[in-house]
């Protein structure tokens, strides 16, 4: 199944990155913008390009939640990074508002609060937020402020890494 987003958002070209996903009306803070669906893949799937390049994410190691590459394309796969995001996870599928989003205003999350421990963005952020770390990777749940600003807001995945490297 296809992800579920919020018929207040629209897909738009993006200064950030190519299209985004945009407000079409108010958001307020805690509303749910989407829901992620899809198909599990494995590792090994993944490895061999099973599932559409931008549309998978880690829920357990070696499973992730994506969609096929001969399917359609999921508006998951258009939400831009920033540093300073107005959308987070609240679990391993639905992300909601961060803060109150404007009509016009381009939704976009932390891809460090989904990412497996091993991901480097292929690409310096530029995402213009005074806290940009440019550099953003799938460890970046073990810088301390980026901890203390998201609080649980990180998906089950990633807080059982961070939860792991404490034991450690």
């Amino acid at each position: 199944e296809i992800s579920w987003i919020d018929p207040r958002i629209e897909c738009r070209p993006s200064l950030i990155h190519g299209r985004g996903l945009f407000a079409t009306a108010p958001i307020a803070v805690g509303d749910v913008v989407t829901i992620w669906g899809g198909v599990l893949f494995t590792s090994e799937q993944i490895a061999n390009f099973a599932a559409r390049m931008y549309s998978h994410a880690p829920v357990e190691d070696g499973l992730y939640l994506g969609t096929p590459v001969d399917g359609p394309e999921s508006p998951d796969e258009l939400i831009n990074h920033s540093c300073d995001p107005n959308v987070w996870p609240v679990d391993s599928i639905t992300f909601v508002a961060r803060r109150d989003v404007l009509p016009g205003e381009e939704l976009t999350v932390d891809y460090a609060t989904f990412s497996e421990p091993g991901w480097v963005a292929p690409w310096l952020c530029e995402c213009g937020a005074s806290l940009c770390r440019r550099a953003i990777t799938g460890r970046d749940y073990r810088l301390h402020d980026l901890r203390e600003r998201y609080g649980a807001h990180w998906t089950p995945y990633v807080r059982r890494h961070f939860e792991s490297d404490k034991r450690n």
